[in-house]
């Protein structure tokens, strides 16, 4: 026999070390590695030598003897001749298949062809026929992500409260279970057919070419959002590439890596269509929709929830952009089920397993809020429901500095969305409260959001300013280079609802504010996004950016038409406006090739400078044409764009005084024109249906 294909002996219980010193040990989470408790200790030898005690509860005992005379009086009935082989059924205990520690010699193959379990199989069949629960301290260990979480408002704090009264168990609650109403399972039975298939090796491809895609991976999208921790993760393929909860993240991985590959590599693109790069690492995510967990039917380990928020992120860039949110949605209320953004409810001792708990919430988070901000939608999830500690580098003991300086970044950009989520909480909110009352938002209300996101720059990091950062490190200076742009965007969102009335002639000085702030803050994210576009090779593409931080040129060359917009219908033409708007196209032209969303955004903004009549350089425009009669533009955009985006204005200067204590609501432009633009970005997310 080939023990090589043999798995090793699961481990589920506590190191001799810690069973004798009486402390609570995680060698069932990191075995083969040693303990934690060991691992700190110079001294201490992890080991599984000495088997363990079995103690049973008294309890169960109990119930198990009641049961077995129940049943042996009602069978000798039946058959009178009928004898057991024991005297009482306190023989149930001893008869228990005793432990025998694995043989510590490398030359026997016999310790390694059955896992040892301290399970008593009989009692486990005994307890089966009677219809009681039986959790063994393997299902505990293993399956500790498929415990669903109930919070405080449910029924958990009654049912809990009767132990105080009766000393009743979980146990004896589920004690007398009708099979017929406690089966999960009848879909293999009644619809076979839509069972998951098993991943398999073919499903990954030529094994250099998924290690070549992982560290795509890493150096693309990991490096920018620290969801998986490198080390652990290549370690884990060889043995667990076929695991479900892996294998899901492991293709997502390769799918994301393929988005990244050079533009002359064509293994990873469709065959027939090598010419179109959104569309690299399809055949992975095909796989992935076909294998992963139904999320209607499962309980998600930390595994599946991590393959679906890689699923979001691949089909954000990708030919499914409409699919983002539905995926990412699935995520957050698969991590609401597991409890996963509830420090307190897992009770794991392994630091490593809590840090990748940590990550992938707040990774969640993130895409959450700058989904519903990108979106107009509700978060799933706000920051206040969640109480996981930040994410860090200490825990997972990464020395790299590229690595720390990742998780910090990752906890700068939490931290600036979580002033995001407020602003979308306050200044997006509705206008009325739940008893029906009117809500009011002041200046002051205003100014406060922005002096919390200056303090939030001022607080940066050192070695994340883009100050600081010099060329050396691209992926570096991409990250500086992020977190700049995410406060111009938030800047912009704070005040973008208070931009002067297009219809109206009135000079409101808080309208102009907002849009001399709205223009420089969009100004400045073409500026840094030239640099990091335009101006940098980057053959395999910038680092993964989330919608907020992605769809920046798109926002600011939108404010900056609708700033050219006011100057121009009061008589003071600003041609600077015209000179960063033709920059957004160039950048988003570049970045079309690899982001369908960014040839969406183009096609519409090429329409809307058209119909405003925008008088960008001649030549430019009559490049733009070109380009896109070469790649075969299908019809026009609605031509009615110039309603939304008439005549808006920009003064040279920023003012600031303007903390007086004023309703903001009276101010706020009604832009009702009885069309439902909301049609627009539709289309832009559904494509032509």
């Amino acid at each position: 026999m080939n023990t090589n294909l043999i798995k090793r002996p699961k481990i589920n219980r506590a190191c001799d070390n810690c069973r004798r010193k009486k402390i609570r040990c995680d060698g069932p989470q990191t075995h083969p590695e040693e303990c934690s408790n060991c691992s700190i200790s110079s001294s201490a030898s992890c080991t599984y030598v000495n088997p363990a005690q079995q103690n049973v509860a008294s309890s169960y005992v109990k119930h198990l003897e009641a049961k077995l005379e129940e049943y042996e009086r009602l069978l000798s009935e039946v058959y009178p001749d009928f004898k057991t082989d024991y005297n009482s059924s306190d023989n149930i205990i001893h008869r228990k298949r005793k432990y025998t520690p694995p043989s510590s010699s490398t030359g026997t193959t016999s310790a390694h062809i059955n896992p040892i379990s301290p399970i008593d199989y009989e009692d486990v069949e005994i307890a089966d026929r009677l219809g009681y629960i039986f959790v063994s301290n393997e299902d505990r260990v293993s399956n500790d992500d498929q415990r669903r979480y109930f919070g405080r408002s449910s029924a958990r704090g009654l049912i809990e409260r009767i132990n105080i009264y009766n000393g009743t168990t979980p146990q004896d609650i589920l004690s007398s279970r009708r099979k017929i109403y406690w089966r999960d399972d009848w879909s293999d039975e009644i619809l076979p057919h839509l069972t998951k298939p098993e991943y398999i090796h073919e499903d990954f491809g030529d094994e250099s070419l998924m290690y070549e895609l992982v560290d795509l991976y890493f150096t693309k999208v990991n490096v920018s959002m620290p969801l998986l921790h490198r080390e652990r993760f290549l370690a884990d393929i060889p043995k667990r590439k076929l695991e479900r909860g892996f294998g899901s993240v492991l293709i997502m991985v390769c799918a994301l890596g393929s988005q990244h590959m050079r533009a002359d590599d064509l293994r990873v693109l469709i065959p027939g269509k090598e010419n179109i790069l959104f569309l690299a690492g399809y055949r992975y995510y095909g796989i992935a929709k076909a294998k992963m967990i139904d999320p209607t039917m499962s309980i998600a380990s930390l595994e599946d929830i991590q393959a679906f928020f890689l699923l979001q992120v691949y089909s954000q860039n990708g030919v499914y952009p409409k699919g983002g949110w539905i995926a990412h949605t699935n995520a957050m209320m698969l991590s609401q089920d597991i409890g996963l953004h509830r420090k307190s409810f897992h009770g794991i001792n392994n630091e490593r397993q809590r840090e990748a708990r940590r990550r992938t919430i707040w990774c969640l988070f993130i895409i959450d809020v700058t989904n519903a901000a990108a979106f107009g939608k509700t978060q799933v999830l706000t920051e206040r429901d969640i109480d996981m500690d930040l994410p860090s580098a200490d825990r997972y003991g990464d020395i790299h500095s590229k690595n720390r300086l990742s998780v910090s970044y990752l906890v700068s950009l939490v931290q600036l969305y979580k002033l995001l989520s407020q602003i979308l909480r306050s200044v997006y909110r509705l206008k009325e409260n739940v008893n029906g009352d009117d809500i009011v938002m002041n200046i002051s209300d205003i100014a406060a959001l922005n002096s919390s996101l200056n303090k939030w720059l001022n607080e940066l990091p050192v070695d994340l300013r883009i100050e600081s950062c010099s060329n050396g490190d691209e992926e570096v200076y991409q990250l500086r280079s992020y977190l700049k742009i995410g406060f111009y965007m938030v800047q912009i969102y704070i005040y973008k609802s208070f931009l002067p009335d297009p219809r109206s002639f009135e000079l409101s000085y808080f309208r102009i504010t907002s849009l001399v702030i709205c223009s420089n803050a969009s100004k400045s994210i073409i500026s840094i996004q030239k640099k990091l576009v335009l101006d940098r090779e980057n053959i395999n593409g910038t680092c993964y950016s989330d919608l907020l931080l992605s769809w920046s040129v798109f926002n600011a060359t939108i404010v900056l038409i609708l700033s050219f917009c006011e100057s121009r219908k009061n008589k003071d033409i600003n041609l600077d406006d015209l000179e960063y708007i033709q920059l957004g196209i160039e950048i988003l032209r570049k970045r079309e090739a690899r982001v369908l969303l960014c040839g969406r955004a183009l096609d519409m903004l090429l329409q809307v400078i058209r119909t405003a009549s925008l008088p960008l350089d001649p030549a430019f425009m009559q490049a733009q044409e070109e380009h896109v009669e070469k790649h075969q533009r299908s019809g026009n955009l609605n031509e009615q764009g110039d309603i939304l985006f008439m005549n808006l204005t920009q003064f040279e200067r920023q003012g600031t005084d303007f903390l007086d204590d004023v309703n903001l609501d009276s101010i706020l432009p009604s832009l009702s024109t009885g069309e439902d633009w909301s049609d627009v970005l539709n289309a832009m997310f559904n494509g032509n249906k």
